[in-house]
C-alpha cells in the first residue's frame, strides 16, 4: 500500500472515527446521569419501604425520581427550555 492510499483511505475514514468520538463523550455523559438518577430512584424507594408503610409524601418523591429517569432532554433537566 502506496503512501497516497493511506492517505486516502485516512481521509475517508477522519470524519466517522470523530464522530464516534464526539457520540461516545456525549454519551457517557448521559448514560452518567441515568445511573444517578436510577441509584438516588432505588434510595428513595428503599427509604420509604423502610417502615413497610408509604406514605402520600413518599410516594410523590418516589414518582418524580421514576419521571426524571425518562426525561431524555439536558435542556428540560437544567430548566432551559
Amino acid at each position: 500500500m502506496s503512501e497516497i492510499q493511506v492517505f486516502e483511505v485516512l481521509a475517508k475514514i477522519l470524519p466517522y472515527l470523530v464522530s464516534l468520538g464526539i457520540g461516545a463523550f456525549a454519551g457517557w455523559g448521559l448514560v452518567k446521569t441515568k445511573i444517578h438518577e436510577l441509584a438516588e430512584f432505588f434510595k428513595t424507594v428503599d427509604e420509604a419501604l423502610y417502615d413497610d408503610a408509604v406514605t402520600e409524601k413518599e410516594f410523590r418523591a418516589i414518582w418524580e425520581k421514576g419521571r426524571a429517569l425518562f426525561q431524555w432532554s439536558f435542556a428540560a433537566k437544567k430548566g432551559e427550555a
